[in-house]
């Protein structure tokens, strides 16, 4: 009977380094799983941002389009993004029409606010030109 009693105090020694491990290792998981959701936020707001700024140099260069017009569209077509924090700036020339658009995007999950800041701005251009 004594090698069985033996093998079941190394077994609950076992459970216990395991279970040591695991809450060691957890927060790291949970640190990298709440960084990659955050990631994936802010990639599609940058991902928008540039195709909105796209579809505003387009939309203005095709006709002879306002720069309201164009800020219009560009929020329009930037719909999954807040409208009131998107900013739009529009040049235009006789030959040319530039877009760029500027969106804050709020860092919403608590462990990843403590290494990056609150809010992280991203970026857009676009030019095109009469041809």
């Amino acid at each position: 009977m004594a090698p069985v009693a033996a093998n079941s105090a190394r077994s609950g020694g076992e459970k216990g380094q395991a279970v040591l491990e695991f809450a060691l290792i957890i927060p790291i998981l949970l640190l990298f799983l709440f960084g990659v959701i955050e990631f994936g936020r802010v990639f599609s707001a940058q991902l928008t941002v540039n195709a909105a700024a796209r579809e505003g140099a387009r939309y203005g260069i095709i006709g002879d389009r306002t720069a309201s017009q164009i800020e219009a569209r560009v929020k329009k077509f930037a719909a999954n993004l807040s409208a009131s924090q998107l900013v739009v700036d529009v040049s235009k020339g006789t030959e040319f029409v530039h877009v760029s658009v500027r969106y804050p995007v709020a860092i919403i999950l608590p462990p990843v606010r403590g290494i990056l800041p609150d809010t992280v701005e991203v970026r857009g251009a676009a030019t095109m030109r009469r041809e």
